[in-house]
């Protein structure tokens, strides 16, 4: 039986982009753009339109999900501040927490059913509460989807976990496994690969951004190479090499130029994958999305919203407090700025 609709008066939007319609140089450019001093994620709060924004980002989406009192224009202005329409979604109201319940649940993944994106969903909430960008509907939100989680792990649904690294190994060509692929990159990502191929019985050596010759000059003759650094653009020149495979697993892509190679990115390793659940399990992890959505609009319709002390604390440092400060000695103002800044980032950080 499919569940009632759910009221849509609810205060919260989502706009974000997934693998799903999003290209990876689309999802790439949002990520840069929250990372700048421009975050998007810090705008739309500071300009009043939203109350609190938490910032979502896994390796196949970004999502800024936002509580506001008005969140059909905190949507369109945060949409207007990304200044991208290709593949950007945004879902208002009751629908903008399905959204999230069913992410949480493992219903937009990758890996349908998978359990790690409801840790990286909590652990983004987490940032938040630690950077003050939570507000009352928020926090209730935090605690629902923590509920979530819970719910979600008695079911006792087993997905078979399937990172990145497996996705590359699936798809590797028919080469020797005896001959050494080379990899560029010493990070997590680098060192996860590496173990993967080394347990599915392939040979593989790593090389560091520093040793990055090395590591074009043996891509020459390899059949299969891998990049897998995290540069903020396109940084590496490979030979010509015709009928070889280059894995280049950055966000966004990482090799510049790769004349002859067959390559294989990001978007394309998620877009392998099919690991569907069975209809009794995606009902089971619906309803149960569902009913923790329908709880968290319950709850929210009888909580006040508080007001985010972190957005007046800025507006006050920022508006208010120069004005008074006007007329002080320059030393004397400084020290009373920095007087207030530090007192009022102790409260808040003893709050928190």
């Amino acid at each position: 039986m499919s569940p009632v609709a759910l009221p849509a008066a609810v205060p919260f939007a989502v706009v974000g982009a997934s693998f799903r319609r999003a290209s990876l140089s689309v999802r790439s450019r949002l990520l840069r753009l929250e990372r700048s001093s421009a975050a998007p994620c810090q705008r739309v709060v500071e300009a009043g339109l939203a109350d609190g924004v938490v910032f979502i980002e896994t390796c196949s989406r970004v999502d800024w999900f936002i509580s506001s009192t008005h969140p059909v224009k905190a949507a369109q202005a945060l949409s207007a501040e990304l200044g991208v329409s290709d593949g950007v979604h945004t879902r208002v109201g009751a629908a903008a927490v399905q959204y999230l319940m069913r992410v949480v649940m493992g219903l937009d993944s990758v890996a349908e059913g998978e359990t790690a994106i409801g840790r990286q969903v909590l652990k983004a909430f987490e940032r938040a509460q630690q950077q003050h960008t939570l507000d009352s509907r928020l926090r209730n939100c935090f605690s629902s989807l923590q509920r979530a989680v819970a719910i979600r792990r008695k079911l006792e649904i087993d997905v078979p976990a399937t990172g990145l690294e497996q996705l590359v190994v699936r798809s590797l060509p028919d080469i020797e496994r005896t001959v050494s692929i080379p990899i560029l990159g010493t990070g997590t990502m680098a060192h996860s690969v590496l173990r993967a191929l080394e347990q599915a019985g392939y040979a593989a050596q790593l090389f560091s951004r520093g040793d990055v010759m090395h590591f074009v000059n043996e891509s020459q003759s390899a059949r299969v190479a891998m990049v897998c650094t995290a540069a903020p653009n396109e940084w590496v020149d490979l030979p010509e090499n015709q009928g070889a495979t280059l894995f280049d697993l950055g966000a966004p892509r990482q090799v510049r130029q790769s004349p002859g190679w067959a390559v294989i990115d990001l978007d394309a390793l998620l877009k392998s994958h099919r690991n569907a659940l069975t209809d009794e399990q995606r009902a089971m992890l619906g309803d149960a999305g569902f009913a923790e959505a329908a709880r968290l609009v319950t709850l929210l319709s009888a909580v006040a919203p508080t007001t985010n002390l972190e957005v007046e604390r800025r507006q006050f440092l920022q508006s208010t407090l120069p004005e008074l400060l006007e007329g002080l000695a320059p030393d004397v103002a400084e020290a009373v700025r920095k007087a207030c800044t530090d007192f009022s980032h102790t409260l808040l950080s003893n709050r928190s």
